[in-house]
């Protein structure tokens, strides 16, 4: 594996063994890279990094390398992800690991040698790894939304759901949206270690009887997740499913609604005045205002 000229890139959770050269080889001004989670075993040389500055590297398992396991030239670099997250495992690393503590002076061992992985005089793993780091499998959905919390029957609601990867692998998960306990719909995922997406869902209510909605979010877990409290997670506000127009959510179109809808009428998406649940069917225009007094007058017991 090799960049040249190449920045803010995330190499994460490969396998690279049994080259004939580097496993990895970092030249030419790379700078802002991550390098993490990846096995590198049974190479000529583990990782050169040559002429770049700024990556980060850690969680890597440099194992077996049979000339050099690191080479560093005309760089400094980070190799650790501080404590007690730790470093690299490095397989020719003599340390012993009977202290810990960021300063590695305090009483028990904690899986981190307790002196550092030297490089070279600009470069150091400070928190070297005793024992291969193992790959964590951990996902969450960390945030919920709704476009709207008043909606009319038979209209779309948007609903957006940012999931997490806290682990170093790659995962390939599924992440379903529910109304109450029905399904809105389900969506394949795939997020690198450390990263997050947003996900947007559309609910079409047709079919759902009126009232109010809790609006959660479930991320099925992966395999080897122990974790899985911080899978699903509920939008902070309910929605209400009503008559067409009834956009103060009273189960009731009237004088109300037709004010709340004309005072901002034609304000768009951005506008300070916008009001979502304002907007039946897509904008603030003469169809919300044909939708509502369509439905004028009708009420909910």
């Amino acid at each position: 594996m090799i960049w040249y000229y190449s920045d803010n890139n995330l190499v994460v959770g490969n396998n690279i063994i049994d080259g004939d050269l580097y496993g990895i080889d970092v030249r030419h001004s790379c700078s802002n890279n991550l390098i993490c989670g990846n096995n590198v075993v049974n190479n000529r040389n583990g990782i050169r990094v040559e002429d770049s500055r700024n990556n980060t590297i850690y969680h890597n398992n440099f194992t077996n390398s049979t000339r050099l396991q690191v080479e560093s030239d005309a760089s400094i670099n980070t190799w650790d992800d501080g404590y007690p997250s730790g470093g690299n495992y490095w397989s020719n690393y003599t340390g012993i690991d009977e202290k810990s503590g960021p300063n590695q002076d305090q009483s028990g061992s904690d899986g981190i040698g307790d002196t550092p992985y030297i490089i070279n005089a600009d470069n150091q793993d400070r928190y070297p790894l005793v024992k291969p780091f193992e790959a964590i499998h951990d996902i969450a959905v960390i945030n919920i939304t709704s476009s709207k919390t008043v909606v009319g029957k038979g209209y779309n609601v948007s609903v957006e759901v940012t999931a997490e990867n806290q682990g170093s692998s790659i995962e390939n998960f599924d992440i379903t949206v529910y109304a109450n306990t029905t399904t809105i719909d389900t969506k394949p995922v795939t997020i690198i270690g450390w990263g997050s997406t947003t996900v947007t869902f559309i609910w079409n209510t047709t079919g759902f009887a009126k009232g109010n909605y809790t609006i959660s979010a479930y991320a099925w877990p992966v395999p080897g997740e122990t974790d899985t409290a911080d899978n699903i997670k509920c939008a902070d506000q309910e929605v209400c499913v009503t008559i067409p127009g009834d956009v103060d959510g009273d189960s009731n179109v009237d004088l109300y609604d037709a004010v709340k809808l004309l005072k901002i009428y034609g304000a768009k998406v951005g506008n300070p005045k916008y009001d979502p649940n304002c907007d039946i069917d897509g904008d603030i225009d003469l169809y919300d205002a044909v939708i509502l007094l369509t439905h004028y007058a009708q009420k909910d017991p």
